[in-house]
């Protein structure tokens, strides 16, 4: 009737209906099996490989170490101890194929100089992190021969290279000290009078 004062008044009233309990069929059918739960992804093989955080297109890369093809479906990614996570989605990486995730296509926040980066499989452990500071301008947080370093190659989407020093500016370049010096052009000779 949709008047809850009398529909739930017990006994009151000869038109008071009894209402019976929900209860589950009994199943008795040998053939039915019940569903195995479904496995969760350990996100296995995968590895944090570039941090670009001071770039003007920021970005954090992936690699598949393992050997065998890998489903990203329920892996995430979490930068420093904010709570926020991006799930990289369902892509599809093959053994030593890169992915990369554009910061401005998620909603994490990628500090430019300092931060901690962490990969996740689909219940939240850690799989890999990094953590980088004193990150300068054009500089990338990169897992190259095996350990991480600073490097001033952006090597988005393929593997790291070691580059200690930015590019010097057009007629400059890099001494034995490091640093950028004007190119020296060598006087055309003339023939003595």
């Amino acid at each position: 009737s949709k008047n809850n004062s009398t529909d739930f008044l017990s006994g009151k009233g000869s038109d008071s209906q009894e209402i019976v309990p929900y209860s589950r069929p009994n199943c008795k059918n040998p053939e039915l099996k019940p569903e195995p739960s479904k496995e969760l992804n350990k996100c296995e093989g995968l590895k944090l490989s570039e941090i670009a955080s001071n770039i003007d297109e920021q970005f954090i890369e992936i690699i598949n170490s393992g050997e065998k093809t890998v489903i990203t479906t329920g892996c995430k990614l979490r930068v420093g101890d904010s709570g926020v996570r991006e799930n990289i989605g369902d892509i599809e990486l093959k053994p030593g194929e890169f992915l990369t995730i554009k910061i401005k296509n998620t909603k994490l926040k990628l500090p430019k100089t300092k931060g901690k980066v962490y990969l996740l499989d689909e219940v939240g452990s850690e799989i890999d992190v990094a953590e980088y500071n004193n990150m300068p301008k054009g500089a990338s947080w990169s897992f190259v021969d095996d350990e991480w370093t600073r490097t001033f190659a952006i090597t988005e989407g393929s593997a790291n290279i070691f580059k200690e020093y930015p590019d010097c500016q057009n007629g400059y370049e890099r001494n034995v000290l490091g640093r950028c010096v004007k190119i020296v052009t060598p006087l055309a000779e003339s023939p003595c009078p």
